[in-house]
């Protein structure tokens, strides 16, 4: 009786395989869930900022090509200055070396 005793306290301890595995699956379903409801929350976060940051980037390249835009508009304007500018510095050295040239052969004979 004392053994029946004894091992009546073991007894009552004691889980069978299929009470251990139920439980454990069922700690392992409610984790795994916890787990990938985690993982979702971050990755809807993340798209979240990378939206954020995608968002700043077309701001910026909206920025940079009206900036390039402006520039090229005020080159375009410079270089039709420059040949403006280039044409009437050759016509005004066409007129002043041109009459000189001319004379060179007049200064050649008096001496």
């Amino acid at each position: 009786m004392t053994v029946a005793h004894a091992f009546g306290m073991f007894i009552d301890g004691i889980v069978t395989k299929d009470y251990l595995d139920a439980t454990l699956d069922a700690r392992f379903s409610a984790q795994d869930a916890k787990f990938e409801k985690r993982f979702v929350d971050l990755e809807m976060k993340f798209d979240k900022r990378f939206a954020a940051i995608d968002q700043r980037f077309v701001e910026q390249d909206l920025k940079f090509e009206t900036r390039f835009s402006a520039i090229e508009t005020e080159l375009g304007s410079v270089k039709t200055a420059v040949g403006s500018l280039s044409r009437q510095m050759y016509l005004l050295m066409g007129g002043v070396f041109i009459p000189l040239l001319l004379k060179i052969p007049e200064l050649l004979q008096f001496t």
